[in-house]
């Protein structure tokens, strides 16, 4: 009996070379069902984050892709990462090494793309996680400030971060900066200390962190939860805010009145988002995407709409090399790209 012990303990692992040589693969097996935002760096590189939302158990996927491409596949994608829950925001940091993303746990990771080296051939890339630090409940928004050395996250603890994206280390911690889930911040495009936030609870702030007292009220609450905000390009002191009643406002930080209000959809806004000249894109919980002009007295046309998706488009990014396109994601799967040509703007 104990020399049979004996034989099967000093058995050989046949198994251990094939443990040793075995590497996890650098891109996930498939791309999920529920697209729920895409981001293209300065240099045409994109990011999409993508979940599956049915289920015992919802966890997210990361993808990066070499070129901005509505062909997407696992073939396709020069890396990715498996994320623990549902992946809710990402945004590339520098043009394509650094990425930031967010999850519904709460987690905050800086990701670095690098090289692995396979045998003595660097042909494979992987996202490599850099640290991670975590928020109370699940982060909502990303914006990297202009020079792109810190970033801000938008929870819904109510809470606001400012990060140094270098060491991963918070700046400020703003607790509570509102009174409900925080959905959306965004930098400034020409300062690098001042953010825009709103709220749930109806509030609009600016924020200025060079202040002992950094916020001011942009808009008051009234019963409107506010969903998400983007700057105007052309002037730094007008603001697109968009709500749950599918209202877009446009308003001078200067001022507690609105220049302009319009009507864009019957369902709650999700994102807006400029593009260099000007122009505003919008998606909310519904499967349509619009494009809107600001004329010269404040006034929002709209000069595009699609209505290609079958369900609720959650991410739009305008193309940096081509300011003309615009690509969105939905739940339904479907990540396409909107051209809008010159006649379409007037003059």
């Amino acid at each position: 009996m104990n020399g049979e012990l004996c034989d099967v303990i000093t058995e050989p692992n046949r198994m251990s070379e094939i443990y040793r040589r075995f590497q996890p693969a650098p891109v996930p097996l498939q791309i999920e069902k529920h697209l729920t935002f895409v981001d293209i760096s300065d240099d045409g590189c994109m990011l999409l984050g993508s979940n599956t939302l049915n289920g015992r158990y919802w966890t997210g996927t990361l993808h990066f892709f070499n070129e901005a491409t509505v062909t997407i596949s696992k073939n396709t994608s020069l890396s990715g990462m498996n994320c623990q829950s549902v992946v809710t925001e990402g945004k590339f940091v520098s043009s394509r090494d650094k990425v930031i993303i967010g999850e519904d746990s709460g987690s905050l990771s800086l990701l670095k793309l690098t090289d692995v080296d396979n045998e003595g051939v660097k042909s494979t890339h992987v996202l490599a996680n850099v640290v991670t630090y975590d928020h109370d409940s699940a982060v909502l928004s990303l914006s990297v400030s202009p020079d792109k050395n810190t970033f801000v996250s938008g929870s819904m603890d109510k809470c606001i971060k400012v990060w140094d994206v270098e060491g991963l280390v918070t700046h400020y911690t703003f607790r509570p900066a509102h009174i409900h889930h925080v959905t959306s911040v965004e930098y400034s495009s020409n300062s690098n200390s001042i953010f825009a936030s709103c709220s749930l609870d109806g509030f609009a702030l600016m924020w200025d962190t060079r202040l002992d007292k950094p916020a001011t009220v942009v808009r008051h609450g009234n019963g409107e939860g506010l969903t998400s905000l983007s700057w105007y390009p052309l002037d730094d002191n007008i603001l697109a805010i968009g709500s749950n009643f599918g209202l877009i406002s446009l308003y001078d930080i200067r001022a507690l009145s609105p220049l302009t209000m319009v009507k864009c959809f019957d369902r709650p806004l999700h994102r807006l988002t400029f593009n260099s000249i000007g122009i505003l894109a919008a998606c909310g919980d519904t499967h349509e995407v619009k494009m809107l002009e600001s004329k010269p007295d404040h006034s929002l046309i709209t000069i595009y709409s699609s209505e290609e998706h079958n369900y609720f488009v959650r991410g739009l990014s305008w193309h940096p090399l081509r300011s003309y396109q615009l690509y969105s994601c939905g739940l339904d799967e479907q990540l396409l790209c909107h051209t809008i040509n010159d006649d379409a703007i007037s003059s």
